[in-house]
């Protein structure tokens, strides 16, 4: 161990002068080692020597209490010293150097002649007292010194810690003043430790309004705040921590301490976090059938690549679980995937969801504004679902972004580069929309550069078997009870059904029958939906007049007439189902299989 003495070396020999001179007495002063560290007069030219741990010093060190030798090298406690009988010390007063009960060393009064031997001796009582407060003083900054290296360490570990975490960490003053950042703050904001050190805080982040009387009230507070180097750069937006550091007593306040992440990171992480990593893959995909095959293999070329991809088909046949599927094969697939179904939102906030606000933007936008979807997916995928109801004006922003890969927040100046691969779904007829004006031609072609389509169920009925196992096993682990099976009569039913309603018809239609059945009851015709019985009646009956040719006139009639009534209570839930409004009634009309002008004729046959 290196002898904390030595590290107050030249305070020990300023001490030894300064009583050397006052009490005309020669003084030396020994480390744990023995080694004379500092002393006066004669004893000076001594610096260096080592004494043997018989000697005077020797024993103090070990006892760690005070002596006095009345006649240094013929005492008693002189005895096995092998400077016994020969020492030219006439008389000592040694004093051990402690702190608590550490022994760092001993500082003697040392009597050469016999005038100092006198004076030495005269006052023994007064000497000891004197020798106390000497050593009492030498301990004190010895232990000041401790003290001062164990905060150095404490320092050094804490700037270890601090400058491994992520987080950019900013120390502030009771003044505002930047005092301390770490190694990520830097980073964070791309400057010099003589850049930002001893600078108001507001200097740094011009919108940085937060006082510290304000953040006494409460404590902790989470802002965001914004820095510019200079007018070439630009802002770059944190969320910060901000805490305030307290004096002992807890009631001033010292400083603040800031803890500050990219506003984009942050956005980043909020999106995975609410699970919106990719939830399926193209093996959870059902289906074996040619078409269906055909489109896995387009898109599992297409994920490969960054283009965008216009995924056309019918309602419910899974359009957001193919685009799943894509991210989930991309390179991407670690990053977010954010689907917006842009028929579910109000025409007048869809801009804001998509690109994001500024605080104040419009009345109700919220402090520090909002990021967008196209924010919440950078570096990821944003799913475009129900693409045909995005408004003209948001069409003509969205273009814009794909051209130039940047967006602006609404009641932005700044434009934010953004890295987003873009999969757009609509089960709407674009180009018919397009010739209407009702869709910019120059951004269907944008987006339709990998065009696919999903076909409907009713084009791959030999996939419709799996899809009822799918579902059975799905819903019978949910519901938990045993797997059931279908009787030959409805399964029969279900493969003749033409599935208006596609896959999620299908699966509502399992569900219901599973819920309708008993638990390990096979699921047979009285299971399932009423529109689906309807319908294969309303078929069976065609079949028979077509089959039979017998008819008579009366029984053709009647048939007519149960034809046609069954016909229209199927168009009456339908519309009941979609409401008696034009969309209502398209909704209807695809819902049946029909065309819309194929719906209105029949309601006018029908009188409905």
């Amino acid at each position: 161990m290196t002898p904390e003495l030595a590290s107050v070396k030249e305070f020990v020999q300023q001490v030894v002068e300064a009583i050397a001179v006052a009490l005309s007495i020669d003084v030396m002063v020994f480390d744990p080692e023995r080694t004379i560290l500092a002393g006066s007069g004669v004893t000076k030219a001594e610096i260096g020597t080592i004494y043997n741990e018989n000697s005077l010093t020797g024993s103090i060190l070990v006892s760690g209490h005070p002596i006095i030798t009345r006649d240094s090298g013929r005492s008693e406690e002189c005895r096995h010293c092998y400077r016994y009988g020969t020492c030219l010390h006439l008389a000592v007063v040694a004093y051990p150097i402690k702190i608590e009960s550490d022994v760092l060393g001993s500082f003697c009064l040392v009597a050469t002649d016999e005038k100092q031997k006198k004076r030495l001796l005269t006052d023994e009582e007064g000497m000891m007292k004197f020798l106390d407060k000497a050593c009492q003083m030498i301990g004190s900054v010895i232990n000041e010194r401790r003290v001062q290296d164990q905060l150095n360490t404490i320092l050094k570990r804490y700037d270890n810690v601090v400058n491994t975490v992520h987080e950019g960490i900013i120390v502030t003053d009771e003044m505002s003043k930047i005092i301390h950042l770490n190694r990520s703050a830097l980073e964070l904001l791309g400057i010099t430790p003589e850049e930002i050190l001893n600078r108001h805080i507001t200097k740094v982040f011009h919108d940085f309004s937060l006082t510290l009387d304000e953040l006494a009230k409460r404590n902790k507070i989470e802002i965001e705040i914004t820095y510019q180097k200079d007018t070439k750069h630009k802002k770059k937006s944190f969320l910060a921590t901000v805490m305030p550091i307290l004096a002992e007593e807890g009631l001033e306040i010292k400083g603040a301490t800031i803890s500050m992440r990219s506003l984009k990171e942050v956005h980043s992480y909020a999106a995975k976090l609410v699970g919106t990593y990719s939830k399926y893959e193209f093996k959870d995909i059902v289906g074996q059938s040619e078409e269906i095959v055909r489109v896995k293999n387009k898109l599992q070329k297409a994920a490969l690549t960054d283009s965008t991809i216009l995924i056309r088909g019918e309602s419910g046949t899974g359009k957001e679980l193919f685009a799943h599927a894509v991210h989930g094969a991309s390179y991407r697939r670690k990053e977010p995937f954010i689907a917006i179904n842009c028929s579910a939102i109000p025409e007048t906030l869809i801009e804001s969801e998509l690109f994001g606000y500024e605080e104040g933007a419009f009345t109700g936008a919220k402090r520090g504004g909002k990021p967008g979807k196209f924010e919440l997916a950078d570096g990821g995928t944003l799913f475009l679902d129900e693409l045909g109801d995005m408004p003209l004006h948001v069409q003509s922003k969205l273009l814009r972004v794909l051209e130039n890969h940047s967006i602006e927040r609404v009641g932005g100046i700044e434009s934010i580069t953004t890295n987003v691969r873009i999969i757009a779904a609509t089960n709407r007829n674009l180009e018919e929309m397009v010739e209407r004006s009702e869709f910019r031609g120059d951004l269907y072609y944008r987006l339709s550069v990998i065009p696919i389509f999903i076909p409907s169920l009713k084009e791959r009925k030999q996939d419709i078997p799996l899809f009822i196992s799918y579902f059975l096993e799905k819903y019978g682990s949910i519901m938990d009870r045993p797997i059931q099976q279908l009787d030959t009569a409805t399964m029969a039913t279900l493969l003749n059904y033409s599935w208006p309603g596609n896959v999620r018809e299908l699966q509502n239609t399992i569900e219901y029958a599973i819920n309708m059945s008993e638990i390990g009851q096979e699921i047979m015709l009285e299971h399932l939906p009423q529109k689906i019985l309807a319908m294969a009646n309303v078929k069976n009956e065609v079949e028979d007049v077509m089959t039979k040719q017998i008819i008579t006139k009366e029984s053709d009639k009647q048939t007519k007439i149960k034809l046609k009534n069954l016909e229209k209570e199927i168009i009456k839930e339908a519309l009941e189902r979609f409401d008696n409004t034009t969309i209502g009634k398209e909704m209807a009309a695809k819902y049946l299989g029909i065309s819309i002008s194929t719906l209105y004729r029949k309601l006018k046959e029908i009188s409905y």
